[in-house]
């Protein structure tokens, strides 16, 4: 297993990370807890150990169950999770607020069973909390030792750009981690978030690298040519390929 610097931080992460998003069953998908236990010591033995989590995959017991497979080796793993987004039809309990942030990290620290997250994530741009107002609520909770570092995900270029300059010019932490969908049929990414990653020193986190199993293959009917591609993945490739002539 190779490893990355996490940003700026020295933190220092395996090159793949787990996405624990089907860890749990509460979606009507995923792997029951004996299932998930194989999955986490399969990645460690490997040398992982980067982990991926949100406050609402599988309605909570992603967390759960990796807090408790983390808990003899918490000092070594660095884990990430998630706030923005819920399942909960309360009009407070979403978004990017301070109050959600601050409701949404405690309960995360409760499942996983931890005084502190590694990464913690905002996991997309609610178009309401302003950058300034965002950066500074997440500087106090840095503040407080319940999250080491912070990233950002699913978020345009130049609201991440304009959070990590106030950021910069404050004095205050910058995003050490963008995370958004890349693969060999979703590209987005290449025209601006990778460049924003480079020139602000961020770690790229790219999830879905086989497009949701598309790319895996295992979707191809029986005798059917092995290059064929769905209509409507095809067609999106070819939007692409003319999208990104300069």
């Amino acid at each position: 297993m190779d490893y990355k610097l996490l940003g700026k931080t020295g933190i220092k992460v395996s090159e793949l990370c787990l996405g624990t998003m089907t860890f749990g069953t509460d979606w009507n998908f995923g792997s029951d807890k004996e299932e998930s236990q194989r999955v986490f010591d399969a990645f460690c033995n490997a040398g992982g150990n980067f982990f991926d989590t949100a406050n609402i995959y599988t309605t909570g017991t992603s967390e759960k169950y990796l807090g408790e497979f983390m808990q003899s080796e918490r000092d070594n793993l660095v884990i990430a999770s998630k706030y923005s987004l819920t399942e909960s039809n309360k009009i407070n309990v979403s978004g990017n607020s301070r109050k959600n942030m601050t409701q949404s990290v405690e309960g995360s620290l409760k499942r996983l069973g931890t005084d502190y997250i590694d990464l913690y994530y905002v996991h997309a741009w609610d178009f309401l909390v302003a950058p300034e107002e965002l950066m500074r609520n997440l500087e106090y909770l840095l503040a407080s030792g319940k999250i080491l570092s912070i990233g950002i995900s699913d978020t345009p270029a130049y609201i991440t750009s304009r959070c990590n300059t106030l950021a910069e010019l404050r004095g205050w932490n910058q995003f050490a981690a963008y995370q958004v969908e890349y693969c060999l049929t979703e590209r987005t990414a290449d025209r601006e978030i990778i460049p924003l990653c480079e020139h602000d020193d961020m770690l790229f986190c790219g999830f879905g690298p086989l497009a949701a199993g598309l790319l895996s293959g295992k979707y191809i009917e029986e005798n059917s040519d092995p290059k064929r591609m769905t209509k409507g993945v095809s067609a999106r490739l070819k939007r692409k390929k003319l999208s990104y002539v300069r």
